[in-house]
């Protein structure tokens, strides 16, 4: 059990989530793998949608009998600052507040929390380039959460894992059963993912992910199943994959 992880809250009234939606990366390996395109991730569109509304929607759709998401706080690139201020549509999906984001993902998540309304205990975690993700994944993440103080969606392995050395030798073969792909939404306690960002502070590294962060400070995650069509989009191609797997499940995702 993770420290100052209280068990999911006993009372019968729903528990409701704090949203940190980052969309602040630049866009820089997207961009660059293919025709040329000044619309940086978030905002590329999908069947007349872009990708921060496809999500936006899941999480509005997201709400279970024991947890419901509260408000949304959307992080952005400081060149989009202005034009999502002007964004209605934000509005209508429950965008709280809006921050730019900082030089590294863990600088974006940061500048988030310090935003987050003082009644919320607890934070959910996403990319905007995953822009798949089913709110039925975000009410087990948040499920999860009340349970175990922190929680992520991973996905199982298939193929064979190898680790090489510098040189590109086989030094091992590692054991795929204990390994796992992992995704967003990521789910913490709120006291949680501040003194884990307190520790970053006091020792520093670059994390990949929230959960990296906990880990460090030494706190345990739970890892519930992921879903595979939640993909993230680093290249345009990834954005075809997202196309096709959106089209398939058109009514689901609508």
């Amino acid at each position: 059990m993770p420290k100052d992880c209280d068990m999911a809250d006993n009372n019968k009234k729903p528990v409701f989530f704090s949203v940190i939606l980052l969309a602040a990366g630049s866009s820089e390996r997207f961009l660059s793998s293919g025709p040329s395109n000044s619309l940086k991730k978030p905002f590329v569109k999908i069947a007349g949608r872009t990708l921060l509304e496809m999500v936006l929607e899941a999480f509005s759709r997201a709400g279970g009998k024991f947890c419901r998401i509260g408000e949304i706080i959307l992080v952005v690139h400081k060149d989009e600052l202005a034009k999502c201020r002007k964004m209605a549509v934000l509005k209508k999906y429950g965008v709280a507040r809006i921050t730019v984001g900082g030089k590294l993902r863990q600088d974006s998540v940061r500048n988030g929390l310090k935003l987050v309304g003082k009644a919320f205990r607890y934070i959910l975690v996403h990319d905007t380039a995953r822009p798949m993700v089913a709110p039925e994944l975000i009410i087990r993440i948040m499920e999860a959460t009340l349970r175990y103080g922190a929680a992520i969606p991973a996905v199982k392995i298939s193929d064979t894992v190898k680790e090489v050395s510098p040189g590109g030798f086989v030094r091992k073969t590692l054991d795929r059963e204990r390994l796992r792909f992992v995704q967003t939404p990521q789910g913490f306690k709120k006291l949680i993912l501040e003194k884990a960002y307190g520790h970053l502070s006091k020792n520093p590294f670059k994390a990949t992910d929230d959960s990296a962060i906990a880990e460090s400070a030494g706190y345990a995650v739970k890892a519930i199943d992921g879903d595979p069509a939640n993909l993230k989009i680093t290249y345009k191609t990834d954005l075809e994959i997202v196309n096709r797997n959106f089209q398939k499940n058109r009514k689901f995702f609508c």
